[in-house]
């Protein structure tokens, strides 16, 4: 990053140019208002301090034409004074960014600490903007000033093809007019993305030429979260989008941790299946709603054979891999209709709606011996099945109960194999 001062006496240009220097800024030097000028249209500076004393003009005199030259129009400019004077105040009403003292290095320091993380951050800025704006002109100028700063805009002369845009991509920002080409106004599409999409999510940011208090207060009751006025002043501009950008994507980055805070509390760290809390809970749903609607449910408890001797001789690395090859082949054949999960260890269920019990008892045969065709590690793997179904007045616990004692007959019987709780002999 480069900063210009604009200093007459040595000495200060030293003090400022150290402390610029020491927050990795390069440094230039000017000694007059015209130089400055000259040097601002053949270079980029990131940050200009200027004196408030300059042999051929004031310091606010120098703000002012700054900000009417394209090339400095949104660059910060920070005034130095010597003491107190009206020179600050003109200062900042011609253009100047912030006044400091010269003998209160400390605030200069930290504020321009900040400045330069601001900037830093604006140069990393990145953002999907769907822009609505009729005005070839006007549209032409917001987007290369925005992608100057790093979003990406998307733009529309109208609003019907905007909306369809809106349903295909997602965006971090929708910056409209309200007067636009086409039946659909800004204030149908804030509307439209609002109550039809009931979306709330999605930062909106109006602008116009129209400075009509009526209007406006309209615009907000219609969901609108920020409003400019035509033709913008970009530095307000990029900090109102910024802000609700910003916004946005931090809210998004809080939904996709409390969605992952939720996956793990809903799922088997090691298989991915969902664990036994969660099954518990939604088998206890699921069964209220069998007997509430008289739809066949059943429940399968699977365990994998000899488990232990696997973990005692090829090590615990290799059991984790049996159990993930298992969860693997278990969750590839569930559907809308079964949900499997982890219950503990090398134990298994998988709760299936809308099947009879003789259909559940040839799935479970097909997952028996697609499991044991794998041989993970060069180990021969099988499981044994016990599967039950839902009875008038059962809950979750007497359906678990019941396949679980199938499944220990199934193990009695030599394992590798399927067996209904109504065939076994309690």
């Amino acid at each position: 990053m480069k900063a210009l001062i604009v200093e007459v006496s040595q000495t200060q240009r030293l003090i400022f140019a150290n402390i610029l220097s020491d927050l990795h800024m390069e440094v230039e030097f000017s000694d007059s208002g015209k130089e400055t000028l000259a040097l601002t249209t053949q270079a980029h500076f990131d940050l200009i301090c200027i004196s408030v004393v300059l042999p051929d003009m004031q310091g606010y005199e120098l703000c002012g034409k700054l900000r009417h030259q394209a090339e400095t129009r949104e660059t910060p400019l920070l005034v130095l004074c010597s003491g107190a004077s009206d020179s600050a105040a003109q200062c900042l009403k011609a253009g100047a960014t912030e006044v400091f003292y010269k003998n209160s290095l400390a605030s200069f320091e930290e504020y321009t600490q900040k400045l330069i993380n601001s900037i830093e951050h604006r140069k990393l800025q990145s953002g999907q903007i769907l822009y609505v704006e009729d005005s070839r002109a006007q549209c032409d100028l917001v987007t290369r000033f925005l992608e100057s700063h790093g979003y990406t805009v998307n733009p529309f002369d109208n609003a019907e093809d905007a909306f369809e845009a809106y349903r295909q991509v997602s965006y971090d920002l929708l910056m409209t007019d309200v007067i636009l080409k086409g039946r659909m106004t800004g204030l149908g599409l804030v509307r439209a993305i609002r109550d039809e999409c009931n979306d709330q999510r999605l930062p909106i940011l109006v602008m116009s030429g129209f400075d009509d208090k009526t209007r406006t207060a309209e615009l907000y009751r219609a969901g609108a979260n920020d409003y400019v006025n035509k033709p913008p002043q970009f530095d307000e501009l990029y900090a109102r989008v910024s802000n609700l950008v910003n916004s946005k994507q931090l809210f998004d980055q809080l939904q996709r941790r409390n969605n992952e805070l939720t996956q793990l509390a809903i799922l088997d760290e090691l298989t991915g299946l969902y664990n036994r809390r969660f099954i518990t809970h939604m088998a206890e749903k699921k069964v209220a709603e069998a007997q509430a609607n008289n739809t066949p449910l059943a429940l399968a408890v699977l365990d994998i054979d000899h488990f232990k001797q696997i973990n005692d001789r090829h090590g615990h690395p290799v059991g984790d891999q049996v159990l993930k090859l298992v969860s693997d082949q278990l969750a590839s054949v569930c559907n809308t209709n079964t949900v499997a999960a982890r219950i503990g260890g090398e134990e298994f269920v998988r709760l299936t709606t809308g099947m009879d019990l003789e259909q559940v008892e040839l799935a479970s045969e097909q997952l028996r011996d697609s499991i044991s065709r794998l041989t993970p590690c060069g180990i021969d793997i099988t499981i044994s099945i016990g599967i039950a179904s839902l009875q008038p007045g059962n809950n979750y616990a007497t359906l678990f109960k019941h396949a679980d004692q199938a499944l220990y007959q199934a193990k009695q019987s030599g394992r590798n194999r399927v067996c209904q709780f109504d065939r076994i002999d309690i």
